[in-house]
């Protein structure tokens, strides 16, 4: 995500924004409030990924308790939810996760 976020040009993308905002008659922005937005919307992106990251370690531990018992099933069932939990986020931001 750092990646993404360190790729995007503040200055296009303000110049982008005004234009749409110029054909919509709306206020201009300035590379601050765009550049303060970004930083926020990146903030609440890298917690939601931690929360998923704490949910997804909970269920892994629940799958690995029902193998132990013999519930191969279920336990495929969760592992397949954490799959699905995790679809959207880039491997990198997963390392170490998987750890058994």
């Amino acid at each position: 995500m750092d990646e993404q976020y360190s790729a995007i040009n503040i200055d296009s993308l303000t110049e982008s924004i005004n234009q749409c905002h110029d054909n919509a008659k709306m206020l201009k922005v300035n590379m601050q409030d765009v550049s303060t937005e970004l930083g926020k919307k990146r903030e609440t992106i890298r917690q939601a990924i931690s929360i998923d990251a704490q949910y997804g370690d909970a269920l892994f531990e629940k799958a690995k308790d029902l193998v132990y018992l013999g519930q191969v099933e279920k336990a495929m069932t969760i592992l397949n939810g954490i799959i699905d939990l995790y679809d959207a986020i880039d491997a990198h931001q997963l390392k170490g996760i998987w750890k058994v």
